[in-house]
Order: structure tokens, then sequence, then C-alpha cells
């Protein structure tokens, strides 16, 4: 996998469930991104998340908009910090990781 450049691990931010929760019904503009396989995703996912898993975002990453918030998560946040360093390193400025995945997501998940 080439690397254009690598900014760190500071270059992404973690955000709680609680957090994720609040900014969706706040209305603020985000992109959630769930990073999980097809099948994880139809078990139950968070209401309006787009589905990329881990393996595609390389290539997919272009279906999302760089100046927008990105949120993104899977089961337990390890594959999604993977995904948020990625995005990172691909020149994503406003990327989040949603700490603890859908383990702890307290809100229900639609499917």
């Amino acid at each position: 996998m080439f690397k254009l450049f690598n900014r760190g691990p500071e270059s992404f931010t973690d955000l709680s469930p609680e957090e994720v929760h609040s900014r969706i019904r706040s209305g603020d503009r985000v992109q959630l991104v769930d990073v999980r396989s097809p099948g994880e995703f139809a078990r139950g996912h968070i209401a309006k998340a787009k589905l990329i898993p881990l393996g595609d975002l390389e290539a997919r990453h272009s279906e999302l908009k760089k100046g927008a918030d990105i949120i993104l998560y899977c089961h337990s946040a390890a594959r999604s910090r993977r995904g948020a360093r990625l995005l990172a390193e691909l020149g994503y400025e406003n990327v989040h990781n949603m700490s603890g995945g859908l383990v702890r997501w307290p809100y229900g998940v639609t499917q």
C-alpha cells in the first residue's frame, strides 16, 4: 500500500459514542463510515452510515468529502482507528474514530 506521507497518529481524534450521537442529533454535517464487512453491516449499523469496508477504503476514499467531518466506526474501534489513520495520511483533515466501536454504542442500530 503506497502512502503519500505520514502525518502521525495525532492527525485524527477519538470521539466517544456519546459525542458521536450528540453530533448526529444536533444536525452536524458528519459522514459516518462503517468500515466493517458487508455481513456485519447487514446485521446492524448506525442509521445513515455509509459502508466502506476497511480493505476497500484506500480505493474508495474519493467517495468521501475532504472538507466534511468524517467519523469512522467498526465493532470495537481497531479497524476504524486504522481507517482514520489512512484517511489522515491521504490528506483528510476532519477525521474522527468512534472509540469503543459498536460495542459501546447504546443507541440501537438499524438493519
